[in-house]
């Protein structure tokens, strides 16, 4: 084996190292990507307790719309 060859086994080529940095940096962007659209446990309790209020708050209008009021002559 020449002295060449081994030069060429041992050290990594520069475009390779280009292409690894690039690869590393795309699944580094999609990852955090990723990692910005996941709710947090708190963040996900709060979609709830807002959804159930709002349920809440639609339940208490159709009731009150099917109550007749205490001003209705026709009771």
């Amino acid at each position: 084996m020449s002295h060449d060859n081994d030069e060429k086994l041992s050290s990594p080529s520069w475009g390779r190292l280009q292409e690894d940095l690039k690869s590393a940096l795309d699944n580094w962007t999609e990852l955090s990507a990723k990692a910005r659209a996941r709710k947090s446990p708190e963040e996900i309790q709060l979609d709830e307790i807002r959804r159930l209020l709002g349920d809440l708050q639609s339940k208490i209008q159709n009731f009150e719309e099917e109550t007749p009021s205490k001003e209705d002559p026709s009771l």
